[in-house]
């Protein structure tokens, strides 16, 4: 039900559809108000666990579906508390959560950014456990 703008929902005969009746706007006025509601919550969570949340957060995206990118989340928060320094993880689904992925232009996951006050400083790139704890420090650290 999703329109080309961002947040905007189309349900009913607003759709170009082949069966117009009023069983068909009911339903899609059911999925539209559920996929507004989805929308809103993302934001709100956004705006509470990472623009609120203080300085510096990792922002991991993930598909829970795919066992791999379960995997390396296990794995960034492990070498998130071997850094000494460990970060907030604010954990994005993409299989169920679409609009953040979007702003920072993630389209790929397994993907973690690093984000400060909001805005996009950085990406984890390594794969094993040492080096990302690393890159972890070296981001509290301001380096």
């Amino acid at each position: 039900m999703e329109t080309n703008i961002e947040g905007v929902y189309a349900a009913g005969d607003n759709r170009v559809k082949y069966l117009r009746q009023i069983a068909t706007c009911v339903g899609d006025g059911a999925t539209a108000a559920v996929a507004a509601e989805r929308y809103i919550s993302e934001l709100d969570d956004f705006e509470r666990d990472v623009l609120q949340a203080g300085d510096k957060v990792i922002l991991y995206f993930f598909n829970a579906y795919q066992s791999e990118t379960i995997a390396y989340g296990t794995l960034l928060e492990e070498a998130n508390q071997m850094s000494g320094y460990p970060q907030r993880v604010v954990k994005v689904d993409t299989a169920t959560r679409k609009v953040l992925a979007q702003k920072y232009g993630v389209t790929a996951v397994p993907a973690a950014l690093l984000l400060e006050k909001g805005e996009r400083a950085g990406e984890l790139k390594a794969a094993d456990k040492s080096a990302l704890a690393r890159e972890i420090a070296a981001f509290a650290a301001g380096e």
